[in-house]
């Protein structure tokens, strides 16, 4: 068996000899670096991880001595690397380091030993996302970990928070205020608890930074022993307080509102709202008050939020927080603190917060309950919180060791068996693959191990562990009776996914902090919880205000857009999936307010409202006067119906729909007239698992023949490629066919290239046995189906969902069809939203101006950096826009395979009777699969019936 490790260590070499190319040199103050010389240096890495670094090198010790290297020089250099001169007040020169750079330095170690490393930069004007290096010594990537170090950036509130003219907190916009900031190197995921170690022996060195995303200065980088820095413990700290003669104050007591930061690592950790207690502050029954800060968008490792609190004396000083950690139940969550940027003693490494379903003050105690002092300076000083794993830490990488490795055994096993094993045959699994029948009762002794050592951290008692240890019973029960395995393997392939789950839901410490306070020793700390009377006053409140607050109207009927000379009506949310909520809402309230309106003068009211509500509001006349994120078919039907207007004849159109991607109004056009603008836009991608090709040999396939050849080569081990029945339009589209007659509208799929491919693609899953329906997460989780055709928003999904596989899997450019010239074609299908106008709407000129400010790729890239703020990575959007698009927060690889993907976009036209073209080719498609129709007689059959529609529909419209 192929082992994850063995896979990694080629992945990252590949990746590092890819990212030379395309890069290019710079003058600066050093020698050049030619890109065949990078490529060699590139090429040697060590591949181990850092377990097995550290294993190798058994009890060393670390280095006395410290190394600093100033960075106002270069030794080698790829790329977009400046020297320069007062970058963020800094006098002196120092390195600016593209997205696209390669920067090394040469350095001397008297000692040998191990070395942590510091590093001090600055964060540069980028897209958004966390700055992201490689680290390499000597010419090569010490261990996996390295490959991936994150450096996080400062955001601050752009305002004070303000309140509108209906009493509701504003949310303030995030923007970017950097600083020199200085970070240790550690893992990523944060498995360790303590900078990573590198070990250096006596002589000459190099150090490497090479870029993976956003540009940064550097200005110093030093290599020295953690043990001489890490935190003491409180005994030796407040030791040191007697001796310094720290006194303890007395009286004063100050409340910092958590929700106004000083500063935080990401955009998404913002004010947010909580009604649920009264004695949240500020407090309103029904208003919306920005009252708390944190919650899901503070609760990845590494993730920050730094408060200011200045204190009228120096000395001695408790601290406590008001919080709620409601959504972990069977851990709590983790927190590192620091004053003044330091850990004041090792015990504020692993603050606890458990889970509680109502708020809780709690004061930072030892054990006995004693509580502890922490000096602060006469004056302003900062108090910062960082999300960590805390002692769980190991615990959380076994595990996902443990996942990855029984994903491996699972592929292992399907080989033999395939995914749906015959119940009653004895596979002999035992003879054929000892080894692997073997790793299962080891990877069951792993969990059990897992579990116990998860008790002694007082974890939980609760299914969450209960099904580990059933699980690990399984293992090794399948292992001691492998005639077991036929029947349990579903089991085994599902509980494989809890895991991950679980893992997943371990890895975050959501935390809700309502205030800290700082205060002198012995003072007492107030409640956390309502009683009986308040809770009840506060219901009450609540109920009486609900009949008067409506939540589904942003800016309405509150005087906000009064003093205006126009004001429209806008819903949101509904018409195409009914999925957007108030917090999109708002987010594009604020930015109407703050833009849009004292721009043009012109108010806007928007209305959340629910799928079905359109077409009534339409019949009765009492239409809006936009609709935005409306599906791709609405705009023409409704257009046909003339309930909207046609957009092309508005005065700038032409020079508007240049922003989008050629083919993006195909949807929405008909009759030379265009009822639509676009908003979003998706297309497909071929996601694809890198371990699983390369244990497999098998390379990205270029074309849709490469694709089909691959079908055996991965049936012989069980595996699938996913491809939706919908994909016979891509593969029409890429053949130079058409859907329907651009005269007639008539439905072209009986034409005789269309039926010939139709019996080609549903071969592919009557003989080839591709699966109709799969669920598309687990199976590329787990490596069954290692190649996949899914919209690009699928990466938002797996990010999150599968965050046990990152850097295990990617994404491409779709296959595609090779023509007679050599080139190949990549047309894919678009699908997305759009905004209309309606006809019934008396301000249609102030409405076209809005959508004309909402189109553009100002206002698209920040509402879509505003929502994934928001909602953190899931909540990527995806513009139409192709500028804005270029501005959210994509890795530049993945941006430049997405751009270069939407160059080969097309849409599916909509005619009178659409609707029925979709419903019939799936007919056609089901009864050649299901009932083993001939399937050009079923095609032809079912393209009647679409053009019988389409012709009804066009006498209909007076089109004939």
């Amino acid at each position: 068996m192929i082992t994850g490790a063995r896979f990694l260590k080629s992945i990252i070499a590949v990746a590092a000899a890819i990212f030379t190319v395309s890069m290019f040199c710079a003058d600066v103050h050093s020698s050049r670096l030619s890109n065949n010389s990078y490529s060699e240096a590139m090429s040697i890495l060590l591949i181990d991880t850092y377990d097995e670094y550290m294993q190798k090198r058994g009890n060393k010790k670390y280095a006395n001595n410290q190394v600093e290297i100033y960075t106002n020089y270069v030794d080698k250099y790829l790329g977009d690397i400046e020297i320069k001169k007062g970058i963020g007040g800094y006098n002196e020169e120092c390195v600016v380091t593209g997205e696209r750079s390669f920067a090394e330095w040469h350095f001397d170690v008297e000692e040998e030993g191990f070395y942590s490393i510091e590093i001090e930069y600055y964060p540069l004007a980028g897209r958004g996302i966390n700055i992201e290096r490689i680290l390499q010594i000597d010419g090569k990537i010490p261990f996996r970990e390295a490959s991936s170090i994150v450096f996080r950036k400062r955001w601050v509130d752009k305002e004070p928070v303000t309140e509108n003219p209906g009493g509701n907190d504003v949310m303030p916009p995030q923007v970017q205020e950097p600083e020199w900031m200085t970070q240790y190197i550690y893992d990523t995921p944060g498995y360790y608890t303590e900078p990573l170690k590198f070990y250096l022996t006596r002589g000459t060195h190099t150090i490497a930074l090479q870029s993976i995303a956003e540009p940064v200065a550097i200005r110093k980088i030093r290599l020295f022993n953690y043990e001489n820095e890490k935190p003491a413990p409180y005994e030796e700290v407040y030791s040191e307080y007697i001796r310094k003669g720290y006194k303890e104050t007395s009286d004063i007591l100050i409340k910092i509102q958590a929700e106004r930061a000083l500063s935080k690592s990401d955009s998404k950790i913002r004010p947010k709202s909580d009604r649920t207690s009264s004695l949240t502050e500020p407090y309103h029954p029904t208003k919306i008050k920005l009252n708390i800060i944190g919650d899901s968008s503070w609760q990845y490792n590494g993730e920050y939020i730094e408060w200011e609190v200045d204190v009228p004396e120096a000395g001695l000083y408790e601290i406590a927080f008001r919080y709620r950690q409601e959504l972990k139940s069977s851990s709590a969550s983790i927190r590192k603190l620091y004053i003044n940027g330091k850990v004041p003693f090792k015990e504020m490494e692993n603050i606890s917060f458990p889970y509680d379903s109502d708020w809780q003050v709690k004061g930072l105690k030892d054990e006995n309950g004693k509580p502890y002092l922490f000096y602060l300076n006469e004056g302003k000083n900062t108090i910062k919180m960082e999300v960590t794993l805390g002692e769980i830490a190991g615990i959380l990488k076994d595990m996902e060791d443990t996942i990855n490795s029984l994903n491996e055994i699972y592929r292992e096993i399907i080989v033999y068996t395939g995914t749906n094993p015959d119940p009653f045959t004895d596979y002999v699994l035992d003879r054929i693959i000892p080894v692997t029948v073997d790793e299962l009762a080891v990877q069951g002794n792993k969990l059990h191990d897992i579990v116990c050592r998860m008790k002694e951290h007082g974890t939980a008692i609760s299914e969450d562990t209960a099904f580990i240890e059933t699980f690990a019973d399984q293992l090794i029960l399948m292992s001691e009776k492998p005639y077991t395995i036929n029947t349990t393997l579903a089991n085994f392939k599902a509980r494989i996914g809890s895991l991950g789950t679980w893992l997943n839901q371990f890895t975050v410490g959501p935390l809700k902090l309502d205030y800290i306070l700082v205060m002198s020793p012995g003072m007492s700390l107030p409640r956390a919880r309502e009683n009986f009377f308040e809770k009840l006053l506060h219901q009450v409140k609540a109920f009486i205000g609900s009949f008067r607050e409506n939540y589904n109207v942003i800016g309405s009927g509150n005087g906000s857009n009064e003093g205006y000379s126009d004001n429209i009506k806008i819903w949101m949310g509904s018409v195409a999936s009914g999925s957007v909520g108030r917090d999109q809402a708002l987010i594009l309230k604020n930015m109407i307010e703050s833009q849009f309106s004292q721009t043009h003068k012109i108010g806007v009211n928007i209305e959340l409202v629910d799928a079905g509500s359109m077409l009534p509001a339409v019949l009765a006349g009492k239409a809006p006067d936009v609709a935005i994120s409306v599906g791709s078919t609405v705009p023409v039907q409704y257009g046909l119906r003339k309930a909207v207007v046609d957009l092309g004849a508005f005065e700038g159109f032409n020079e508007i729909k240049a922003w989008f991607p050629k083919r993006a109004l195909v949807p929405v056009s008909y009759n030379n007239k265009i009822y639509g603008m676009p908003e979003s836009l998706t297309w497909d991608m071929l996601f694809y698992r890198k371990d699983v090709l390369y244990e497999l040999g098998i390379d990205i396939p270029e074309t849709w023949e490469d694709m089909i050849n691959l079908i055996p080569v991965l049936a012989r081990n069980n595996m699938e490629i996913g491809i939706s029945p919908s994909m016979y339009f891509t593969f029409l589209y890429q053949q130079g066919g058409k859907i329907y007659d651009e005269q007639t509208d008539r439905c072209l799929f009986d034409s005789k290239e269309a039926t010939k491919l139709f019996r080609d693609f549903t071969n592919l899953y009557v003989n080839y046995r591709l699966p109709v329906s799969y669920d598309m997460y687990n199976r590329f989780r787990t490596g069954e189906m290692p190649l996949v055709v899914a919209s690009y928003n699928a990466y938002n999904t797996l990010v999150v969902f599968a965050p046990e596989i990152r850097g295990l899997w990617d994404f491409t450019v779709i296959p595609g069809t090779r023509q007679p010239d050599g080139s190949i074609n990549r047309t894919s299908i678009g699908t997305g939203t759009y905004t209309v106008i309606f006809e019934q709407s008396r301000k249609k000129e102030a409405a076209w101006e809005f959508i004309k400010w909402w189109a553009s790729a100002e206002a698209q890239s920040e509402y879509g950096i505003e929502l994934e703020g928001l909602l953190g990575p899931a909540g990527r959007y995806t513009p139409a826009n192709m500028e804005a698009l270029k501005k959210l927060p994509w890795s530049p690889e993945n941006l430049e395979r997405l751009l270069e993907q939407q160059k080969w976009v097309d849409g599916i036209p909509e005619v009178p009777g659409g609707y029925y073209m979709t419903r019939n080719f799936l007919n056609a498609f089901y009864a050649v699969y299901n009932r083993g129709s001939e399937p050009r007689e079923a095609l032809i059959q079912y393209t009647f019936l679409v053009n019988e529609e389409i012709e009804k529909k066009r006498k209909e419209f007076g089109l004939e």
